[in-house]
């Protein structure tokens, strides 16, 4: 709350400013254009800038605030950031964004392990299957990809027909499309078995979605084995934070 209100004061000051002064330092590639007013600096953000990490973003501010202590706002269309510059590393305070609604603000894959919980329902078999499924996995190479271990039960429409029981084990590709979303593709294999029938291994392809939120994702996932075998599963991810990201 203070964080914001502060950034509302920032706004308002360098907005009804009168007298705009130079830049303590030399800009780099980062920044488009520099004005200190009423002792705030502002810097028009490029692509390079958008494009950069966090820590490469605290550099480039670091470097155009030569040294000087205050605040500097950073401002593109529709979005920017405020930092705290001086001794030492400057602080990111707060940032906005006016395309992204705030109750995705936060939302990112935190931490390294995480838990999915889901229904699903299968075909081209006999007869039409449906179920639940459990996953309990980890995120791998910085959020790259990721592996679980999972378990799935699911029954077909049939009156009578057994229970199907799964263990499975997953890795898949991460795609991230933008910050709030993302594509998946990996592998999957499974060994199914039905009541006292011989198991059997089902390894299969899967492709999906995911939606990222503040403490997890919505992820929309297609199989497709073997024999024409195919499912859809509708879950919802659970990240556990441990460093974060």
């Amino acid at each position: 709350m203070k964080k914001t209100m502060l950034l509302a004061l920032v706004m308002f000051m360098t907005a009804g400013a009168a007298h705009a002064g130079d830049c303590p330092a030399v800009l780099s590639g980062a920044f488009s254009g520099c004005k200190v007013s009423g002792g705030i600096m502002r810097l028009g953000a490029t692509r390079v800038y958008l494009n950069d990490k966090a820590g490469e973003r605290a550099a480039a501010v670091a470097g155009a605030a030569g040294g000087a202590g205050g605040l500097a706002v950073v401002a593109w269309p529709g979005g920017g950031e405020l930092w705290s510059v001086g001794k030492g590393a400057p602080e990111r305070l707060n940032g906005w964004n006016d395309l992204v609604l705030d109750a995705l603000a936060t939302s990112s894959r935190r931490g390294n392990w995480f838990a999915y919980f889901g229904g699903q329902v299968m075909s081209g078999g006999d007869y039409p299957y449906s179920g639940f499924n459990a996953r309990l996995g980890t995120m791998l190479l910085k959020n790259r990809y990721d592996a679980s271990v999972g378990y799935s039960t699911s029954k077909a429409s049939e009156d009578g027909a057994s229970a199907t029981r799964s263990l499975d084990l997953t890795g898949r590709a991460l795609f991230n499309f933008t910050r709030h979303s993302g594509l998946n593709a990996g592998a999957r294999l499974g060994y199914a078995r039905s009541g006292d029938a011989d198991g059997m291994w089902t390894p299969s392809v899967l492709g999906g979605l995911n939606i990222y939120l503040p403490q997890g994702s919505l992820d929309l996932t297609f199989t497709f084995g073997e024999a024409g075998s195919r499912s859809v599963e509708l879950g919802y991810t659970v990240y556990f934070n441990r460093g974060g990201r």
